[in-house]
């Protein structure tokens, strides 16, 4: 594919001589490229370069994912471009958090930090029908203070 950007790199193109149709493609009519190995590794690369600060001393970091089911394909239909996408993972996060008097003063302060608190976000379906997206959220174990939970929700 078409290396570059800040995003690590462009979906894999159909390219030909002034266009990103293939060559056998000359009427521009159709044309449908599977994408989803390329997604699933820029999914995968995006989630483990993902650090959120809260605020508070809150800090959320992405570990990875699990279980992508789905596709995302690229599609040129009467010479225009367009993405046809359905699919569905868990976001895994490490969160770190102000434990005990600095998780209720709220201002991260000395107390002490508990960390490596475990949280999924599950995504059941993620489409090019929607623009957003409905989510689920499940707590592994150690959790982090009521007061982290409620500021990342």
């Amino acid at each position: 594919g078409a290396g570059g950007g800040a995003g690590g790199g462009d979906a894999p193109a159909m390219t030909r001589q002034g266009s990103e149709l293939s060559s056998w493609n000359n009427g521009g009519t159709w044309e449908e490229r599977d994408v989803t190995a390329w997604a699933r590794e820029r999914l995968t690369a995006h989630l483990a370069a993902v650090e959120v600060d809260v605020g508070g001393g809150i800090i959320a970091r992405g570990t990875g994912h699990e279980g992508f089911d789905g596709f995302l394909n690229v599609l040129f239909v009467r010479g225009k471009k367009r993405h046809a996408f359905d699919f569905n993972f868990k976001a895994k996060l490490s969160v770190d958090a102000p434990s005990g008097k600095a998780a209720a003063a709220g201002d991260g302060g000395d107390d002490g930090v508990k960390a490596g608190c475990q949280m999924t976000v599950k995504f059941p379906d993620v489409s090019a029908d929607d623009e957003v997206y409905d989510t689920v959220v499940a707590w592994g174990s150690p959790k982090p203070p009521r007061g982290a939970r409620d500021a990342l929700l």
